[in-house]
């Protein structure tokens, strides 16, 4: 998927991109995460950490605050 969904994906390694309505990519995608243990378990990993530091609202409200006191300054 091109856009943000693709960047999102891409910046945290999270994920396979496949083109949407794809279901031979996403076949193949489900395919070679079942087969490449290694490519799993690195995307596992990265999930919730990925999550944790970029979505969550507490990081995000800190972030939204710097922002905000850096522009009133």
């Amino acid at each position: 998927v091109d856009g943000e969904s693709k960047d999102i994906v891409e910046a945290g390694g999270v994920g396979i991109g496949i083109q949407p309505e794809s279901a031979t990519q996403l076949a193949d995608a489900v395919l070679r995460l079942a087969s490449d243990r290694a490519l799993y378990a690195e995307i596992s990993s990265c999930g919730r950490g990925y999550a944790e530091r970029e979505f969550d609202r507490n990081v995000l409200a800190d972030r939204y605050i710097e922002v905000i006191q850096r522009l009133s300054s």
